[in-house]
């Protein structure tokens, strides 16, 4: 309690002593209503000094913006930059494309549990989210129709978004650049994977730009504690379209129910030999202690205290799910004490490969009409690069990197046909160091042997097939 007292002492200290009071002043200018707001400055001496109307905040759309099904947020108005776009009165009934400058813009306002902080855009299906701009909590959860997030239709976000930002929205395909917050795709019942590029490079560049850092020691700081990320509390909380999720190497744990109610993932791939399933909360003890106890992501058994008094079960019942990870790991001992079907089919470089699983071939994928025969694997269907070269798909080989990279011709057409035994075959899976990228990212597969691999066909057609 103390402590909370500091904290909160801390920051209203922190205020400047020159906060503007004023009553706010609202002007219109074409689609916008809006106010300056002051800017601030640090001294010679550490000392605040006020910039009396340095910057404009949009609140609102005037009668004439409310008629449009698209608005441009403009950098500038009246020669000043336009830096906060609030939602109080940013209504629309017609609004379908909202287009966003990049210059570091605030879109909505802090407060996840605050609904009258999120914009109500119920036809909403466009926001350019490839810019530099910082999405507050829950700030898109009252976009339904939301299905497109960056100017190339790829859904590439280089925005920071706040807990829960795109909750509720219709997204399909995510490529996220940023840290990762909690329960950001909540109950996304589109959504059928995430990319995550973690990487140092990413980051940093992210740190550099749109937080707008520019001293090593801060640059350092954020690689010290933000490079190796985990997957936060409720990630995919009821994304029930949610097919894969391949992990790249910098994510090094999932906590807090991070797939609770996915009960359609098939496919989890987690290449880290270290990552742990390391959930938790902070239990009340009494009025002025905590202490921190450990649950899990996958299986959700929480601790019976008073906090936590009804356990949950995230994949109790998904009897779908495989994880493809490395054996003798966290995560794999973890996997096998409670039962979630996994098969270690990740071996670090140069590691010695296994036999740890047998595919059965009694399916049929068509491409373009032309059937090829498929793989099956507790109820995830593959097909093999071999089969898929003559059909115009380029298989890249790194052999340094120990990456197939994969190009696929133009308007390919898929279809599925479980159980069509065109050679009724049982195929060995072995370990593998071997990865597979579609479009720059990682993608599910598995090696079969003598230079063979198969791979997920739905990743492949970047849809759900079956």
């Amino acid at each position: 309690m103390k402590k909370a007292l500091l904290i909160v002492l801390a920051l209203i200290l922190s205020i400047p002593a020159s906060a503007d009071l004023r009553p706010r002043e609202y002007h219109e200018a074409g689609d916008f209503v809006y106010y300056y707001k002051d800017g601030y400055e640090e001294g010679e001496n550490g000392e605040y000094i006020t910039i009396p109307d340095e910057r404009v905040v949009i609140s609102g759309l005037t009668e004439a913006g409310q008629e449009k099904e698209e608005i441009v947020i403009p950098a500038e108005i009246d020669g000043k930059r336009v830096y906060h776009v609030e939602p109080y009165n940013f209504l629309s009934d017609n609004l379908k494309r909202l287009i966003l400058p990049d210059n570091n813009l605030i879109l909505g306002v802090f407060g996840r549990n605050v609904p009258v902080g999120w914009f109500k855009l119920p036809n909403l299906e466009y926001i350019n989210l490839d810019t530099h701009v910082s999405v507050e909590s829950g700030a898109l959860a009252r976009c339904p129709k939301l299905h497109t997030v960056s100017s190339d239709g790829k859904n590439i976000i280089n925005a920071g978004l706040g807990s829960g930002a795109l909750s509720n929205t219709a997204i399909e395909e995510v490529t996220y650049n940023d840290l990762i917050s909690s329960d950001i795709f909540e109950n996304c019942k589109n959504l059928r994977t995430v990319h995550f590029n973690t990487s140092l490079e990413a980051l940093l560049e992210v740190a550099k730009r749109y937080h707008n850092i520019k001293d090593d020691e801060t640059l350092n700081y954020i690689a010290r504690d933000y490079f190796n990320q985990e997957l936060p509390k409720e990630l995919f909380k009821d994304c029930t379209a949610l097919d894969y999720i391949c992990l790249d190497n910098n994510v090094f744990g999932a906590h807090g129910r991070t797939f609770h109610g996915c009960k359609n993932l098939r496919t989890l791939v987690i290449p880290v030999p270290d990552f742990e399933f390391r959930c938790g909360a902070y239990v009340v003890d009494n009025r002025y202690s905590s202490h921190y106890e450990e649950y899990c992501a996958i299986d959700g058994v929480a601790p019976d205290n008073e906090r936590t008094k009804n356990p949950y079960c995230v994949f109790k019942d998904n009897y779908k799910l495989t994880v493809f990870c490395v054996d003798g790991t966290p995560a794999a001992e973890y996997l096998k004490k409670h039962g979630i079907h996994y098969i270690p089919s990740i071996i670090p470089r140069g590691g010695q490969s296994t036999v740890v699983a047998h595919a059965l071939q009694n399916a049929a994928v068509y491409i373009n009409g032309a059937a090829i025969p498929a793989y099956t694997l507790n109820g995830s269907v593959y097909v093999s690069e071999s089969s898929l070269k003559p059909l115009g798909f380029n298989m890249d080989w790194d052999g340094e990197a120990r990456t197939t990279t994969i190009t696929k011709p133009e308007n390919v057409q898929w279809s599925v046909k479980l159980g069509a035994n065109l050679e009724p075959d049982t195929v060995d899976i072995v370990s593998s160091d071997i990865k597979f990228m579609l479009d720059g990212f990682p993608i599910p597969a598995l090696n079969i042997g003598n230079g063979e691999s198969i791979i997920d066909v739905n990743a492949l057609a970047e849809a759900v097939l079956y």
